[in-house]
């Protein structure tokens, strides 16, 4: 069912967030000016990347989280 498919998917969205999460240092976070925005953009892409082995699988899932 729909409502079991939308649980799914957000466990998978927060364990991938978490994943995420835990290997960024300070440091790597993103700036509030966007400075590093490039560095940060590459980091979490690859992340992605071996998270799940489709880099663009975050964008998908935050663009169906935002509609």
């Amino acid at each position: 069912d729909s409502w079991r498919a939308e649980t799914d998917l957000d466990w998978a969205a927060a364990a991938i967030i978490g994943s995420i999460n835990s290997q960024i240092c300070d440091e790597d976070h993103l700036k509030a000016d966007g400075a590093n925005y490039a560095a940060w953009s590459n980091f979490i892409d690859e992340r992605m990347c071996d998270a799940v082995n489709k880099p663009m699988y975050v964008y998908m899932l935050l663009l169906f989280l935002a509609w």
